[in-house]
């Protein structure tokens, strides 16, 4: 993470949010994120599923259409910083 800020500020550029699969998901990177100044988006361990019992998923608009026919809506996203279990 250092690095690539140091890269990105011989530039002239600012990161501000990271981005990470589920493999960097630690109390550690949170914190150091959170010690950074940076959003982070990582999924915590084992929360995704490809399939959804009752449900079709559709590539092409990225959803999820239930058995009735209907589409659900994108809600909104919980980011949940600093919380320990």
């Amino acid at each position: 993470m250092d690095a690539t800020q140091q890269r990105l500020k011989a530039f002239e550029m600012e990161m501000t949010t990271v981005v990470a699969d589920a493999g960097y998901c630690s109390g550690e990177n949170y914190d150091q994120l959170e010690a950074h100044g940076l959003i982070g988006y990582i999924p915590a361990h084992g929360m995704y599923k490809a399939e959804r019992a009752g449900f079709t998923y559709d590539g092409v608009t990225d959803s999820y259409t239930c058995s009735q026919g209907k589409q659900l809506t994108f809600q909104k996203v919980r980011l949940r910083f600093g919380v320990k279990r």
